[in-house]
């Protein structure tokens, strides 16, 4: 059994029946080129070796770590000791350069009352957050927002201790990578959000209480935790055979020294108008901890990733672009896309684009499922839909 990191469009529910499909296909490496938190891969444990990508880094880390790396985490308890010292030392230096938006936002947190916590809270976020030598990217960036000032000072100071912990040779890269995934999955435990990190919550009459309570919560306990929670998938000689990359899916079809090693590839693209990136860019700042500009009410990364599958004037030709790729390859083709997809508002059809480039193409299955809607944007949070499942066979 293991620890998954669920987030938003992933495939955990549909696995088996996607699984199943594959199951029908010719034998050989499977290429999840879409592949978020690698639902779909894990399935497939021991079964036959899995190479996912995805164009996210940490959708990458996770499936580096989980489905590639032989070795696997530190022990929790051992990373802890490890850390905590110079994770106290960072703590340290921020907390005095922001002594009293600290103290601001400790108030706030205290108060029962909304227009207590509104006064607290207001003149906390108007201290503009400090940290000379020390790391401070998410206490510059995100504090008052995704997470409390406090919780921006741990993660911080546990990403620091990691890098030092790194660069003496205490932990080897792998064992960092893992430790940063936990990191990870503990931000999305805490954050003040619901559910994902388009967006944080502005805290209001109606939901200050909900604020406070996720603003409390200890980002040191939830990262160990979450370091004893998430583990290896399958057994050590089937991971060290698999591959991880991170590339968008176009680039890496084409590229020969990958090209012809899948013998089926599975596809899950993106379905509706929300860009995907939109939903990892916090996630991107904590790997990638280069202290970007950010704009917009979300704090957006600068440059994110887009993708012609989320542009209705250009999705039918991403979609015709990437079967094409993938026949050129000479593997099958097993593509999940839901019946209220873009490309069918774009007038376009998955079957008849498979048709165009494979002799055989069919809908192998199609499962009632419950869609997010990427976090509510234009209406209702989930809707049901009929996902499908084509394949496309040379």
């Amino acid at each position: 059994m293991t620890s998954r990191i669920s987030y938003m469009g992933t495939k955990h529910e549909l696995a088996p029946s996607v699984r199943a499909v594959i199951d029908s296909c010719q034998p050989g490496m499977l290429l999840d080129a879409f592949a978020g938190m690698g639902a779909v891969a894990e399935s497939l444990a021991g079964e036959r070796q899995v190479w996912t990508n995805d164009i996210q880094h940490f959708a990458h880390l996770a499936s580096a770590c989980r489905l590639a790396d032989q070795h696997g985490p530190l022990d929790a308890l051992k990373l802890g000791r490890m850390a905590k010292c110079l994770f106290e030392e960072n703590r340290r230096r921020l907390r005095e350069q922001n002594v009293d938006a600290l103290k601001l936002g400790r108030k706030a947190l205290r108060a029962d009352d909304y227009t207590d916590f509104r006064v607290a809270f207001d003149r906390a976020q108007a201290r503009t957050p400090r940290f000379e030598q020390a790391y401070g990217c998410f206490t510059k960036i995100y504090s008052h927002g995704y997470f409390s000032l406090e919780q921006c000072t741990e993660i911080d100071s546990i990403r620091y201790a990691l890098e030092v912990l790194r660069g003496r040779g205490e932990i080897t890269f792998a064992q960092f990578d893992w430790a940063l995934l936990a990191l990870g999955r503990a931000t999305l435990r805490v954050a003040n959000t619901t559910g994902h990190f388009a967006q944080f919550l502005t805290p209001g009459a109606a939901n200050f209480h909900r604020v406070r309570k996720q603003f409390k919560r200890s980002v040191w306990k939830e990262w160990l935790g979450s370091v004893g929670a998430i583990q290896p998938v399958g057994l050590p000689d089937w991971r060290k055979e698999n591959l991880a990359t991170r590339s968008d899916s176009t680039t890496l079809l084409r590229d020969p020294r990958y090209s012809k090693r899948a013998r089926v590839v599975y596809c899950d693209p993106p379905y509706t108008n929300d860009q995907y990136s939109r939903y990892y860019h916090v996630w991107e700042t904590l790997v990638l901890y280069d202290y970007p500009r950010t704009s917009g009410q979300g704090r957006y990364r600068p440059t994110r990733f887009t993708t012609d599958f989320s542009l209705v004037s250009r999705v039918a030709g991403a979609f015709r672009q990437l079967i094409a790729d993938v026949a050129a390859t000479g593997a099958d083709l097993v593509l999940s896309y839901p019946s209220n997809g873009l490309l069918h508002k774009a007038g376009g059809c998955p079957l008849a684009l498979i048709k165009e480039a494979f002799s055989s193409a069919r809908v192998a299955t199609e499962i009632a499922h419950t869609h997010s809607t990427m976090g509510a944007s234009k209406g209702p949070a989930t809707s049901t839909v009929a996902e499908r499942i084509y394949v496309g066979q040379a």
